[in-house]
C-alpha cells in the first residue's frame, strides 16, 4: 500500500488510490508529520455530513467550498472540549463520489478537500480525517479507516473512544453503516442528536443484518437432490445474482458428482460457448455458472444442450438482493479465509442492472425442470466470524 503527498493540497495524502488523509494541526511547520500526534488512547470520531456539517444550500451535495455550515452551532465548542479532555479527534467519512469507476479522481475532489481545508482552519483544532473514496475496506462499515488510524494509535481504549454519526438505521436515515461500523469495531454509537443536543434515543433498527440467514446447522443443504450425474449427461444453468452462492453450491454439491463448470469470470461469451460445446461432446455434464437472470441469456444454453439431445435444468439462486451484496463483498474483502479465487467487488451499478432485468426461469423456456435452492450458510468458526460482520 502506497502512501503519497498531493502536491497542490498541503496537509493531503493519498493511501493506494482510494484513501483520503487529511492531517490537520494548528502549527502548519507539523502539518504533514503523524509525529506531531500525541499518543492519546481515546478516540472521539465523528462522520462528516449531516453530523458535523450540513449544506447551506440545502442540497444534498455543496455547490462549492463554502457551501457548508455547522450541523449545530454546538459542534465546535464540543469539539474543542473533548481534545482538551485528552481525546483524539478523528473523522471517518465515506465519500465515493471523490473517484470515478476507475479509481480516479473526480472532478469534484479538488473543490471537496478546499472545502474540508476551509472548515478545519475555522474549527482549529488538530485532527485527522479519513475519507474512503471506493467500494472496499475502507468503506464504513468496513474497518480498514479505523486500522489505518491504528497504526499511529496503536494503544486504543476501545470502552472509552466512541463514534457519532447519522447512519444510524433509524427510519429517516439513508444507512445504518455508522452504528454498523461501531459494532464491528466494539465501540459505543450515539447519533448526532442524542450527543450534541442530549435529545432521546430514537429507534434504531438494522437495514440489513447478516445473522438474519444464520442457519441452525453449518451445512449447504439443497431443497431438491440435483441426481443428473455422469450416469446421465445434462446441461445446468445457474440462474442468480453474483453472491447468490452459485460457485459455492458448484464445489460443494455438482463437482463431486462430475459435472464441469463454465464460469463467466474469466471467459467471454464465445469462449464459453465453444468450451461448453467441447466439453459436452466429450460426454461430460457441464454446469453453466453466471448470473443467467434473463430468457435471452438462458436461451443460448438451452439451444445448445438442445443440440446434444441432452436434458437441460435451470438452478435458480433465490438469494435476496442485499444479501448477494454482503456475500459478494465478503468474498472480495474478508481476506485469504474467503477467497476460494481471486475475485474483486462486483460493481454496484452493473449488479443494480442485473436485479432490474431479473425475470424467474420458467420451464416453458424448454427447461426439463427448475429447481430453486435458498441460501444457506456453511463455513468454520473463523469464517462464520467474518461473514457475520457487517459489509454492506
Amino acid at each position: 500500500m502506497t502512501t503519497r503527498e498531493d502536491p497542490g493540497m498541503t496537509g493531503w495524502s493519498l493511501v493506494g488510490s482510494t484513501l483520503l488523509v487529511r492531517r490537520f494541526s494548528r502549527d502548519s511547520k507539523h502539518e504533514d508529520k503523524a509525529c506531531f500526534f500525541e499518543p492519546r488512547t481515546k478516540i472521539a470520531a465523528f462522520d462528516l455530513d449531516s453530523t458535523l456539517i450540513s449544506t447551506r444550500s440545502g442540497e444534498l451535495y455543496a455547490s462549492d467550498e463554502q457551501d457548508w455550515k455547522w450541523w449545530h452551532k454546538s459542534v465546535p465548542m464540543k469539539l474543542a472540549e473533548l481534545y482538551d479532555n485528552d481525546y483524539q479527534i478523528i473523522i471517518f467519512t465515506n465519500q465515493g463520489r471523490l473517484t470515478d469507476e476507475n479509481r480516479q479522481e473526480a472532478p469534484e475532489a479538488q473543490m471537496w478537500k478546499r472545502k474540508v481545508d476551509v472548515l478545519l482552519n475555522v474549527l482549529d483544532i488538530p485532527l485527522i480525517l479519513y475519507a474512503a473514496c471506493a467500494n472496499d475496506n475502507y468503506r464504513k462499515p468496513r474497518t480498514g479507516m479505523w486500522e489505518k488510524m491504528k497504526e499511529e494509535f496503536h494503544s486504543v481504549e476501545l470502552d472509552l473512544s466512541f463514534l457519532v454519526g447519522d447512519a444510524a438505521g433509524r427510519e429517516c436515515d439513508h444507512s445504518d453503516a455508522d452504528r454498523h461500523f461501531c459494532l464491528n469495531i466494539g465501540i459505543p454509537f450515539f447519533t448526532p442528536e442524542k450527543f450534541f443536543l442530549g435529545a432521546p434515543l430514537e429507534p434504531m433498527s438494522d437495514k440489513f443484518n447478516p445473522a438474519w440467514y444464520l442457519p441452525t446447522h453449518t451445512a449447504l443443504a439443497t431443497k431438491r437432490n440435483i441426481n443428473h450425474g455422469p450416469k446421465h449427461q445434462s446441461l445446468l444453468v445457474f440462474v442468480g445474482a453474483p453472491g447468490a452462492g452459485k460457485t459455492t453450491y458448484y464445489r460443494k454439491t455438482l463437482q463431486p458428482l462430475g459435472y464441469e463448470r463454465i464460469g463467466s469470470h474469466q471467459l467471454g461469451l464465445e469462449e464459453r460457448v465453444q468450451l461448453a460445446y467441447q466439453v459436452l461432446a466429450e460426454g461430460k455434464s457441464v454446469v453453466i455458472d453466471d448470473t443467467n437472470t434473463t430468457a435471452a441469456a438462458r436461451k443460448l444454453w438451452i439451444s445448445l444442450a438442445s443440440r446434444f439431445k441432452i436434458r437441460v435444468y435451470a438452478i435458480h439462486f433465490t438469494t435476496p438482493a442485499d444479501l448477494c451484496l454482503h456475500n459478494d463483498s465478503v468474498r472480495a474483502l474478508g481476506g485469504d479465509q474467503t477467497k476460494e479465487e481471486q475475485r474483486k467487488v462486483f460493481p454496484r451499478t452493473r449488479f443494480k442492472d442485473i436485479i432490474s432485468r431479473f425475470s424467474e426461469p420458467q420451464n416453458t423456456e424448454g427447461f426439463e425442470e427448475v429447481v430453486k435452492l435458498d441460501f444457506e450458510w456453511h463455513g468454520s468458526s473463523e469464517e462464520l466470524r467474518i461473514w457475520n460482520k457487517h459489509w454492506i
